[in-house]
This record gives C-alpha cells, sequence and structure tokens, in this order.
C-alpha cells in the first residue's frame, strides 16, 4: 500500500483546509499521511492535494469491514460521485465525523446515510438496509424478525404524520429525543492521529534494526 512517497501540502493548501474544516495544520498533515498511506491508485498519476483513493482504499484507511455502510460513508464523502475521493473530499468528510462538526452537519449527514435514494425521505427498506449492515459493521448478531421489530418501532416513534416515511424534521425529532443516535458517526480522530504514529513509529524502529550492525 502506498509504496511510493507522497508529494507534501503546501502552507497555502492547508491554510485553506484549516479554513474549511478547523483542523490544526498537524492535524491536516497527519491525516494526509493517513490518507496517503492507503493510497495505491497509481496510474492517474495525481499526487498531493490531487490525490485519489478508491472505495477499497477508503475502507482500509477507516480500518473497517467490507460493508454497506462503508459503501454509503464512501458515496457521501465523494461528493462528484466519480467512484475516487480525493483529499479535500476525504478530509470534509473525515471533519463532519470528529468534533470539531456541528450537531446539525452530523443530523445532515446521519440523515443522507440512509436515504439511498436522495428523496429526502426514509423508508422501511432504506432503514433495514443500513440497520442490518451497521450491526453488521458492529459484529452484533440479530436475528431478521428482531431488525424488523426495531424497523417497525423507529417508524412508530419517528412516523409522527403516518404517512409511512421519516422526513428530515421528524428524523430531527428523533435525534432530540435519541442524541445517542450520532454517537456511532463520532470519530476521535486525535486517537486515530496516534495510532497511526504508533505504527509509523514501531514500522520505522523495525526497518532501522534491520539495517544496523
Amino acid at each position: 500500500m502506498g509504496n511510493k512517497a507522497s508529494k507534501a501540502l503546501n502552507a497555502k493548501t492547508i491554510k485553506g483546509y484549516q479554513k474549511l474544516t478547523k483542523f490544526e495544520p498537524d492535524e491536516i498533515k497527519a491525516l494526509y499521511n493517513q490518507f496517503a498511506q492507503f493510497k495505491t491508485t497509481e496510474e492517474d498519476g495525481k499526487e498531493g492535494a490531487e490525490a485519489v483513493i478508491n472505495r477499497k482504499e477508503f475502507q482500509l484507511a477507516l480500518g473497517c469491514l467490507d460493508s454497506l455502510f462503508v459503501d454509503r460513508i464512501f458515496q457521501l464523502f465523494d461528493k462528484n460521485s466519480d467512484g475516487l475521493i480525493n483529499f479535500e473530499e476525504f478530509l470534509v468528510g473525515i471533519a463532519i465525523l470528529s468534533t470539531k462538526s456541528s450537531t446539525e452537519q452530523k443530523l445532515k449527514f446521519s440523515f443522507d446515510l440512509y436515504d439511498f435514494n436522495g428523496d429526502g425521505k426514509i423508508d422501511r427498506d432504506e432503514l433495514k438496509r443500513l440497520l442490518v449492515a451497521s450491526l453488521g459493521e458492529n459484529k452484533v448478531p440479530m436475528a431478521d424478525a428482531h431488525v424488523d421489530a426495531l424497523v417497525e418501532q423507529t417508524f412508530t416513534q419517528a412516523d409522527l404524520n403516518g404517512d409511512g416515511f421519516i422526513d428530515f424534521e421528524e428524523y430531527h425529532q428523533m435525534v432530540i429525543k435519541h442524541p445517542a443516535l450520532l454517537k456511532p458517526l463520532t470519530l476521535n480522530v486525535a486517537e486515530i492521529i496516534a495510532e497511526r504514529t504508533r505504527s509509523a513509529a514501531a514500522g520505522g524502529a523495525t526497518g532501522g534494526a534491520g539495517g544496523t550492525a
């Protein structure tokens, strides 16, 4: 993975990203190093801020299982829908999932996560599909009948006008009552960076040990 040296971001680019995401320069650099580590797609010749990662590389960068849940996050990060994520798309998406973002940003992102077809409302099938994927991602076994019951319970509580859909305002009201719904969409970026730093240091120490007499 990422066996070629990556072009560093320049100061002007970092400053722009800082305004865009509220990340500190050191955080931006560390996240770029993580992004570049998993960039194996070289045929486009893009480096630095123009570098891109594909769906599989994105999964590896997040350290997640291969699932529909990862697919949906990738699709929402991929703003231009080209099947690739550049560093700005990656950084902005991570910012939304971090403590840097507002509740409103997380609310909109989580709603869009469920709204597969982008019609501005969540139906039972969409809710069930992502719920099953989320349970699988967290290795929580649940019988199909129990999943169906949970979907119906959610619609009973959230579908206030009884039209068979959960619109954004209804979803908002549900999150107000159950704020823990947004907790899975909050990443500890500092810990992610620290873990990558520890891994890099361990790898460097191992490599260095082999080169001395």
